[in-house]
Formats: structure tokens, C-alpha cells, sequence
């Protein structure tokens, strides 16, 4: 299975909440996908959970999810001149970014933005 802790709150991030996700490349997809959903039936009742936004012309609850990655790792998801970070793109149909990393952290944030659907296949 796969494991998760609820991290607390820190600093200037004290509205957003931060899981951490352990095992399996299986096992935290699955999860991921069982926390997605649980997200779209939130949003019906809490709107703060999702934002309703255009992309790529048309109006969709939109998600957010950001991941932090061990810089090492950041390669391997952009990929050589940019195909797997486009191949995702065109896949999923999300946004799909890969920030610097602050000065001060040790780990680069990868945003995904878009529906619930286009979020999980991302």
C-alpha cells in the first residue's frame, strides 16, 4: 500500500496542506487518484477546493496539485529537449510545469492544473 502523512503547516503555506506520499510507483499513482476523487466530490460543497477557469476554451472546475521533486528526478519527468514533460502535456491535456527551486529549497515544485481527469492522467 501506500503510505501517507499529513504534514503540518508551515510558515507563509499555512492555507495549503501538504501530504507526503511513500511506496510503490502503483501504490501512490492509486492514491493519488483515490485523493483526486475525493477533491471532485469536495468541490460541490466547498468551493475553495476548486476554481472554475477557461482551458483551452472551455470552462472547467480546475485543480491544483503541486509536487515537490528532488531536483535529481526533475530530468527524467522534463525529459530530452522537453518530449515527456510534452508528451504529458499532450496526453493529459493539463498544465504541466516544472519550477526553479527557490534559492532556500532542497526540492523543485511540479504544478498540475486542470480538471480532476486531466490531472490523474498527468
Amino acid at each position: 500500500g501506500c503510505r501517507i502523512r499529513i504534514l503540518s503547516p508551515i510558515g507563509v503555506a499555512a492555507t495549503a496542506r501538504f501530504m507526503q506520499l511513500g511506496g510503490t510507483t502503483d501504490a501512490v499513482g492509486a492514491a493519488v487518484g483515490l485523493l483526486l476523487a475525493e477533491l471532485h466530490k469536495t468541490c460541490a460543497t466547498n468551493p475553495s477546493v476548486c476554481t472554475p477557469e477557461k482551458l483551452h476554451g472551455e470552462t472547467v472546475m480546475s485543480f491544483t496539485v503541486r509536487m515537490f521533486v528532488n531536483p535529481a528526478s526533475c530530468g527524467s519527468i522534463i525529459g530530452k529537449g522537453g518530449t515527456v514533460i510534452a508528451n504529458i502535456r499532450s496526453k493529459s491535456s493539463a498544465i504541466v510545469k516544472v519550477e526553479e527551486a527557490a534559492p532556500d529549497a532542497k526540492d523543485r515544485s511540479v504544478c498540475v492544473v486542470g480538471p480532476v481527469e486531466r490531472v490523474h492522467i498527468a
